[in-house]
């Protein structure tokens, strides 16, 4: 494995003092790092507390990866990487320790390229995930952040967050996607399966085919589905409170069957 290390910034503490109370804030330092894993790597898993982990798929046979370090002095990430059975684990630790009156920084942001075809599997607690241009499969978890899933050619994705806003585009056959609070948006999709549901939220999805299922949930929320007019959908819809608009053709016994139910919000289907 080949390590590149480079750009490193000065640190400084700087305190203030006001009546009887002392503050204290340190600056934070960055570093990027850069290496190859030389091992086969089918799969791609982190799970970490990160600003940002972005997967990004191209057309390369091996995988690397970019890391940026941030924290302030004496607490520097470990970074920690290891290759079991063709799953690659990336993960960092800090060091322990009693910290008083300053709020220590200690943390990686990554950037990985891996083959088009590997799996990714995203787990983080708050910042953004992105994965880009990936035909394996994708599973990506966030407690409060961004999901953010674009160009894909998947066989499979599932995408959850606790608190935080959903974004998926490109193929993805098989599609789960779940917000506790947050929107969920699904941009040019092809899908052959997608249910999308949010407890309180919006949810918008635009199908370049036609899918055979939908299933849309939303406690509190619109939900807005564009499906291409080619075709009759076996639609079934239920709202407690909120207006519906049906603007594709229906048909009971059709293949391409939609349910769309919200406790209090509209439902529109509408053709694309």
């Amino acid at each position: 494995m080949r390590v590149v290390t480079w750009s490193v910034a000065l640190a400084g503490v700087a305190v203030a003092a006001s009546g009887c109370g002392i503050g204290v804030s340190a600056e934070t330092l960055h570093e990027n790092r850069s290496y190859d894993v030389s091992e086969p790597v089918s799969t791609v898993r982190l799970g970490v507390d990160s600003d940002r982990i972005e997967v990004v798929g191209a057309d390369v046979t091996k995988v690397t990866v970019h890391e940026r370090l941030s924290f302030t002095k004496g607490e520097r990430p470990t970074s920690k990487n290891t290759t079991v059975n063709g799953t690659l684990h990336l993960r960092y630790d800090c060091r322990d320790g009693i910290h008083i009156g300053i709020s220590p920084t200690c943390k990686i942001g990554y950037r990985v390229t891996v083959p088009r075809d590997t799996n990714v599997q995203l787990t983080g607690d708050s910042g953004r995930l992105q994965v880009t241009g990936v035909a394996g499969s994708v599973n990506a978890h966030t407690d409060s952040g961004t999901i953010n899933l674009v160009d894909l050619r998947s066989p499979k994705v599932v995408a959850t967050s606790d608190s935080g806003t959903i974004q998926v585009a490109g193929k993805a056959e098989t599609s789960t996607l779940r917000t506790n609070s947050g929107t969920i948006t699904a941009e040019n999709l092809t899908v052959s399966s997608l249910t999308a549901s949010t407890d309180s939220g919006r949810i918008r999805a635009t199908c370049t085919a036609p899918p055979s299922n939908v299933m849309a949930t939303s406690d509190s929320g619109a939900v807005e589905l564009v499906l291409p007019g080619d075709r009759a959908y076996a639609v079934v819809t239920n709202t407690d409170a909120g207006p519906e608009t049906i603007d594709v053709n229906r048909d009971p016994a059709s293949q391409f069957r939609v349910r769309v139910s919200t406790d209090s919000g509209a439902i529109k289907i509408l053709e694309a």
